[in-house]
């Protein structure tokens, strides 16, 4: 009970920090691309993809390793921390020779390529204040990554407004993340040294080596999927204009904050697939169905909710200038309604496949940069929502019928059931005729929209009692349950 109630406490601090952290984002964007346009949006964005690529070579996957092995055996924690802290120092200088390369010979703007050694720094402090969270997670304190992350994004947001409201450039905003970074590097050190890990260890260089040849494959799945992420705004910088960067950026910006619910669901679902698959136990595939049944039920509404409101939502977050991004917004809506694509991955992960996995993930990849290469000279901006929007069809079609070969499943018997089709379809619709009345886009979204669905899944009888009871193993829900009935039978004892 006391592991249980360990686990519940950390979920609920990380989904807490989770939410107040993006609701704080979203106030951010909204002000800042009103004060800065679509082209100082194309500057940010730019410099963003590009360092979230090259700060992979100082992240190099140490930080999962490390929460491994340090929760494994907590005495590990001083050797690593001094070994990963010296393997970054030496990664952060083949960093800065590359960043000297873009400073010096890339195209970008001036500006962009100041911005990019600001946020190159920002990243490097970032990524060394993660090997701090990474044992705050190993030693299963979460209320400390809480603290350094709320503390963060206070400094950053709080100052950042305040720069806009005295009419600072974007490049001292930018430079308020720097502060921020610091801030949060400073207070992660002192809250793990005096906490945590009072020891100190030396470098030790066949430990060092031993921890890049064991990061490595964290390291290749990590950049394949960065890259995933980020090649369409690397893309748009070189062979569109720096407006087309923003415009985009500023339509992936919603999404971005929306897949946080898949990303929960994985978190919660990946256990138990690895618990079900090291015991080779035929739960593994009825748990799988449920997963993936439960996923569509939540990315179709999803996606097509945005598509509906993709209007209300540019003009609500940006206001004027961004009028090209609501078609770009409801063609990288499609994501979300492949979102199941997260149930695939954690199977694959749980099935130990991660290195097919990466495989296919880097052919995709390829596949996006040829989409990029074909449809952004051709169709601009939007080219570079479809080429985002196609190998996300592709990604769910593919991955689940890998899936389903696996475990031996029809997929023909898996596709998505007409009833839950017929659901999204009649919530849109309540929807767009609510839209179209007048009605308060925020209302429709909770009355016509969520409340409706919801309504219909019942209706149809869409979930079964065996999905139901799975939903009810979830770990988040199961612990929430046994802690509700503890606490009424320890009410009712004391009475």
């Amino acid at each position: 009970m006391n592991a249980a109630k360990t686990v519940s406490r950390n979920f609920a601090i990380m989904l807490v920090s989770n939410i107040l952290t993006r609701l704080m984002s979203i106030l951010y964007v909204a002000v800042l691309a009103r004060y800065i346009g679509a082209d100082g949006m194309g500057h940010l964005s730019t410099a963003t993809a590009v360092v979230s690529l090259l700060i992979l070579l100082v992240n190099f996957g140490f930080d999962t390793h490390v929460t491994r092995e340090v929760a494994a055996d907590e005495t590990k924690a001083p050797e690593y921390i001094a070994n990963v802290a010296f393997l970054r120092l030496i990664l952060t200088a083949v960093l800065a020779a590359a960043l000297a390369v873009i400073a010096l010979g890339s195209p970008y703007p001036a500006e962009t390529r100041i911005i990019i050694v600001i946020y190159a720094l920002v990243y490097v402090l970032d990524n060394f204040s993660l090997l701090a969270r990474a044992i705050f997670h190993a030693f299963q304190r979460m209320e400390y990554e809480f603290v350094v992350e709320l503390a963060r994004a206070g400094v950053n947001v709080g100052v950042s407004l305040l720069g806009i409201h005295w009419g600072w450039s974007l490049t001292a905003l930018v430079l308020v993340s720097l502060a921020a970074s610091l801030i949060k590097l400073i207070l992660s050190v002192l809250l793990m040294r005096r906490r945590l890990i009072h020891q100190s260890a030396h470098v030790d260089l066949a430990v060092c080596r031993r921890i890049l040849l064991t990061s490595l494959p964290f390291f290749l799945l990590m950049a394949a999927n960065v890259a995933h992420g980020q090649i369409h705004i690397l893309a748009l910088s070189v062979l569109d204009t720096q407006s087309a960067v923003g415009i985009f950026s500023a339509a992936m910006f919603p999404i971005t904050m929306l897949f946080a619910l898949p990303l929960l669901f994985s978190d919660a679902v990946f256990p138990l697939f690895s618990r079900e698959a090291h015991h080779a136990s035929q739960h593994l595939t009825r748990a799988y169905v449920s997963a993936y049944k439960l996923m569509i039920l939540m990315g179709l509404p999803l996606g097509a909710g945005v598509m509906l409101v993709s209007r209300q939502m540019i003009d609500l977050l940006y206001g004027s200038g961004y009028e090209l991004a609501i078609p770009v917004l409801c063609l990288l809506a499609v994501q979300l309604m492949t979102m199941v694509g997260y149930v695939n991955g954690a199977l694959l992960n749980a099935l130990h496949r991660q290195s097919l996995f990466m495989r296919l993930r880097l052919l995709l990849l390829a596949f996006s940069l040829l989409l990029c290469a074909l449809l952004i000279p051709a169709f601009g901006v939007l080219g570079a929502a479809l080429a985002c929007a196609v190998p996300a069809l592709i990604d769910f079609v593919f991955y689940s019928w890998l899936c389903h070969r696996l475990l031996k499943i029809p997929f023909t018997r898996m596709a998505v059931h007409r009833r839950t089709v017929l659901a999204a379809l009649l919530m849109s619709a309540a929807c767009w005729i609510s839209l179209k009345a007048g009605v308060n886009v925020i209302v429709v979204i909770i009355l016509p929209g969520a409340a409706l669905y919801a309504l219909l899944l019942g209706l149809f009888n869409i979930l079964d009692a065996e999905e139901w009871a799975f939903i009810g193993e979830l770990g988040p829900v199961r612990r929430l349950r046994r802690r509700l009935a503890l606490a009424f039978n320890g009410g009712a004892a004391s009475r």
